[in-house]
C-alpha cells in the first residue's frame, strides 16, 4: 500500500461517515419488506477480522435507542422471542431471521458489530407488508447502501 491510500483510508471514515477495511466493514440492505404473519431474513457482511466480535441485531431510530438482540463472537445461534441472529465466520456474515411479523415490527434496525470506541453499525429499514402472506417469497430486498458498490460480494476481502 503506498502514502495515497494509507491517508485515503484514514481520512475516509471522517469523510464519508462510515469505518471502512479495504471497502466496507459494515454493510447491508438499506430496506428489506417481508409479509405479515411471515418470515423476514437479512443478512449483514462485514469485513476480515470481524469474525470474534460480538454482532448485533437492534431496533430503534438512532443507535443510541436500540433494543439488542445479540450473539457472541461464537457461530451459535441465538434467540429471542420471534428474532434469531447467527453469525458464519466463514463468509463473514450474520443473518437474522424476524418470525411472525407484525406490523409494528416495521421501522429502523440497525446490524452491529460491538468494539471499543465507535461500534460498527449499518441502518436497515424494515416493512411489513398488511394483508395476506406473500405466497413466492418472504423477503425482498430493495438494495444495498449506494457506497458499497461491489465490495458486498466479495465475502471477508471487504
Amino acid at each position: 500500500m503506498h502514502l495515497g491510500q494509507d491517508v485515503w483510508l484514514f481520512l475516509s471514515p471522517f469523510l464519508s461517515g462510515f469505518f471502512f477495511v479495504g471497502c466496507w466493514a459494515l454493510i447491508g440492505p438499506q430496506e428489506v419488506r417481508g409479509p405479515l404473519d411471515g418470515v423476514l431474513t437479512v443478512q449483514c457482511w462485514y469485513g476480515r477480522g470481524y469474525e470474534n466480535y460480538i454482532k448485533y441485531w437492534c431496533r430503534g431510530t438512532t443507535w443510541t435507542s436500540c433494543l439488542v438482540v445479540v450473539t457472541t463472537g461464537s457461530e451459535a445461534m441465538v434467540k429471542h422471542d420471534r428474532v434469531s441472529i447467527k453469525d458464519i465466520h466463514t463468509f463473514c456474515t450474520f443473518i437474522v431471521t424476524m418470525k411472525n411479523l407484525t406490523e409494528r415490527d416495521s421501522g429502523t434496525y440497525w446490524c452491529g458489530i460491538d468494539r471499543l470506541g465507535w461500534d460498527l453499525m449499518f441502518p436497515v429499514k424494515v416493512n411489513v407488508l398488511p394483508g395476506k402472506s406473500l405466497h413466492e417469497s418472504s423477503l425482498i430486498f430493495t438494495g444495498l447502501s449506494p457506497h458499497t458498490g461491489l465490495c458486498w460480494n466479495k465475502g471477508c476481502e471487504l
